[in-house]
């Protein structure tokens, strides 16, 4: 597992982005486009492969997802936290396409995964499949189509 540290700078994922180690997003000026599905899954059990969220802008076009850790002979779940945003972090959702959320462990703790702003502008559709917790700002901006399945 890596670590990408964007320290004020600007990244656009053309694809998918699949994150098995750190994001840093820790500045106002932090800007993170993916053009597809975004991935947050841990690989251990440390929590030592938590990204920080808690500055800056992730812009998703594809499904967001997020996964905890399930060790492999031990069937307790183990890493909750692997997306837990914090302080003036922004999450939108401005696909072109359904979007699906998607948490395996939602919750509003910080030892818990949630958003802490989130912006909805996907006229398409976004359909919520789990629960799902923001502890800011929840934006619907006009025409925003939000389904909740979960």
């Amino acid at each position: 597992a890596g670590e990408l540290v964007l320290n004020g700078q600007t990244m656009t994922v053309s694809g998918n982005l699949t994150t098995n180690g750190k994001i840093q997003m820790t500045n106002a000026a932090d800007s993170l486009t993916v053009a597809g599905n975004a991935l947050f899954r841990a690989v251990n059990c440390s929590g030592s492969a938590h990204g920080t969220f808690s500055a800056g802008t992730l812009r998703v076009r594809g499904n967001f997802t997020q996964t905890r850790y399930e060790p492999q002979y031990n069937y307790d779940w183990c890493d909750n936290a692997t997306f837990s945003a914090s302080g003036t972090h922004k999450t939108i959702l401005d696909g072109t396409s359904q979007q699906t959320i998607t948490f395996d462990s939602g919750g509003s703790a910080s030892n818990y995964s949630h958003f802490q702003d989130l912006e909805i502008s996907n006229t398409v559709g976004v359909t919520v499949a789990s629960a799902v917790f923001v502890n800011g700002w929840l934006t619907l901006r006009t025409g925003a189509v939000v389904d909740n399945q979960g």
